[in-house]
């Protein structure tokens, strides 16, 4: 995405216009002028020929709409939503649409599974693993060419938005990583890439205008391990790091938090995280 529109030279603002902003929403122009007409989401400025401008960090508040809708809100009540002035009244209305995503899900759940239920009767495998195990499997990996962003953790806000949000609409992501120097220093927020699938439609060139570069991730013996219902993000980490050395093993370069694939449940999945496991020799300190 071209940078965006410089429009008020005395205080040095910059804008999208809106074409950009639609693009970067992943919506068309139209509708951002219906949002406009009726009110629900206006402009940051308007110029004296009536073009519209929109400031970086209306991109939450787009998100926010966007979401809401997801949820079965119709129009008229987002707007409602939006403009209502009490805390209380706002957690009150993302309590019964939380609630109302909950049932959804475990319906969708229940039905996914019948239909698993139903596969494996008719001779069919399905390689699942217990989502409420505190078991590290281990996984002998090729090595896998992949797609990476940019180091995210030194992005600017505006620049990360537009990264991934293009990235994102038009790639299937495959994980995060951390670096393991950082998980082993107990920070755990400090993810460095986005890694994606590669696809006949990612070429080199659409690669390289999405800020994309080749990712290897190596060959080797993979530890992988799934949050447990209430466990803790860092906790499950930590689980991984206390098997390690227990075994005398050492992480690789990433941690990788990965994203289920097409084939999986993804609704309400839980925090899925590998590492590549690499021996030490306790005689001599040498890596194998």
């Amino acid at each position: 995405m071209k940078n965006f529109k410089e429009i008020s030279a005395d205080q040095g603002e910059a804008f999208y216009t809106t074409g950009q902003f639609a693009k970067l929403c992943g919506v068309k122009k139209q509708t951002l002028f219906h949002y406009d007409d009726i009110g629900l989401f206006k402009p940051a400025r308007v110029d004296a020929k009536g073009y519209r401008y929109y400031a970086p960090e209306q991109y939450q508040t787009f998100l926010l709409i966007s979401c809401l809708k997801e949820a079965g809100m119709s129009l008229a009540e987002i707007g409602d939503y939006l403009n209502e002035l009490n805390p209380f009244e706002r957690q009150q209305t993302l309590q019964l649409r939380l609630a109302a995503i909950d049932r959804r899900i475990s319906y969708l759940q229940h039905v996914r599974r019948i239909l698993a239920s139903t596969f494996a009767s008719q001779g069919g495998v399905m390689g699942t693993a217990d989502k409420n195990s505190d078991e590290i499997r281990l996984v002998n990996r090729p090595a896998t060419k992949l797609w990476a962003t940019k180091r995210l953790d030194q992005m600017e806000d505006q620049q990360l938005i537009e990264a991934v949000a293009s990235i994102v609409r038009e790639t299937r992501p495959y994980a995060v990583c951390l670096a393991s120097e950082d998980v082993q220093n107990s920070v755990f927020d400090q993810q460095q890439y986005l890694l994606v699938h590669p696809s006949p439609t990612l070429t080199d060139e659409r690669a390289a205008e999405l800020g994309l570069h080749p990712f290897e991730q190596p060959a080797g013996r993979y530890g992988v391990t799934v949050q447990q219902s209430g466990e803790r993000p860092q906790d499950v980490y930590r689980r991984l790091l206390v098997s390690m050395e227990q075994f005398g093993e050492r992480p690789g370069e990433f941690f990788y938090e990965e994203y289920p694939d097409g084939a999986e449940d993804v609704t309400n999945a839980p925090l899925t995280v590998a590492v590549q496991l690499i021996v030490i020799d306790p005689f001599d300190g040498r890596i194998h």
